[in-house]
């Protein structure tokens, strides 16, 4: 295998993993607001899973950008709790 072939398998595998993350994430967007709020944390354990993730990924710009989403949305689930 090239260099250029692994460099095109490291990033598919980068994209299906960003995928994947976000057909996760769009199901808490289905939910309503109560439920979602009620769900705190499955939404936390939904985002350290993805943390641990991204974490065993080849470092690149893409997983840099999603993991700084996952830990501001870390920081909101904080404040679900004033909503209540």
């Amino acid at each position: 295998m090239t260099d250029i072939e692994r460099e095109i398998s490291s990033v598919e595998g980068t994209w299906a993993q960003i995928d994947g993350f976000n057909a996760e994430l769009k199901t808490f967007h289905a939910e309503s607001w109560l439920l979602f709020r009620n769900s705190q944390i499955r939404f936390e354990e939904f985002l350290q899973k993805w943390v641990d993730v991204f974490k065993t990924s080849a470092e690149n710009p893409l997983v840099i950008n999603v993991l700084e989403d996952i830990r501001s949305y870390q920081v909101r689930p904080l404040r679900l709790n004033e909503t209540r």
